[in-house]
């Protein structure tokens, strides 16, 4: 049983395993956005101070906890940047006295059977070599800003996609491909309705004399009752524009 402050929140349960030396692994989460406690289909706003009941669902997950480890349930009003937050901050209490954790256990199998063996997967096959024109960049950091509290996490990956080059030339077709991708999440500390979410990604392709590149960005923002989606789609051929468009669609939050 849980009461919440305001008339949204959310709730997230992380299971965790955690060794002898104390380090935790996630193993499993669930999340639930309280107005759907008792239907997704007719979302209904908290009131605040009631108490009520929920039951919070793990994603399916197959663990085996090792003897001498601890089994943690960790508990959260946010998950950012993985869900987006509640248009207001949100204070949730427990009864810590009226909740269970419910797992499904396998028991080992007393005649010792072995799992089966499965066949190798099928794929089509490939006859094409190719030829890394420049290497490929990952990057993942997590960085603070010490005047406003803004965390800002960015995840850039030039070449993700074609494994082993941002830009590779396919040998057999004399074609080159590069592929960038950028995320960037920020958040103000306190502040949820200042969350953005933004991603900018660019794809080339070119032979000798012809080149086309094309560049699309996106971002996301959120007020109290509306979800913003601005979008920017760029085509060029041989650096010249061919097509240009850009969206703008406010979407209502609906108790998101």
């Amino acid at each position: 049983s849980l009461r919440s402050d305001s008339p949204s929140a959310l709730v997230v349960v992380r299971l965790n395993d955690v060794a002898p030396d104390g380090s935790s692994e996630r193993v499993t989460f669930g999340v639930l956005n309280l107005t759907h406690r008792d239907s997704h289909a007719a979302p209904a706003a908290l009131i605040p101070g009631q108490t009520f009941s929920v039951q919070v669902k793990f994603n399916a997950i197959a663990h085996r906890f090792e003897p001498g480890h601890v089994i943690r349930v960790a508990i959260s009003n946010a998950y950012w940047p993985m869900i987006w937050p509640s248009p207001q901050v949100a204070t949730l209490e427990l009864d810590t006295a009226d909740c269970h954790l419910e797992l499904p256990i396998r028991p080992l199998d007393p005649a010792g059977h072995k799992p089966p063996e499965f066949a190798k997967p099928e794929a089509a096959g490939t006859t094409s070599t190719e030829t890394a024109l420049a290497p490929p960049h990952f990057l993942r950091t997590v960085e603070r800003d010490l005047v406003t509290n803004a965390i800002i996490n960015r995840q850039i990956s030039k070449g993700g996609d074609l494994g082993s080059a941002e830009v590779a030339r396919i040998e057999d077709i004399g074609l080159d491909i590069g592929h960038h991708v950028e995320r960037h999440y920020r958040i103000d500390e306190g502040d949820p309705l200042s969350a953005t979410s933004e991603m900018i990604e660019r794809l080339l392709m070119r032979r000798e004399d012809w080149e086309i590149l094309i560049s699309v960005s996106t971002r996301m923002s959120a007020t109290a009752t509306h979800f913003i989606v601005a979008a920017k789609l760029l085509a060029e051929e041989n650096g010249k524009e061919v097509f240009k468009r850009d969206w703008e669609e406010h979407i209502e939050r609906d108790l998101l």
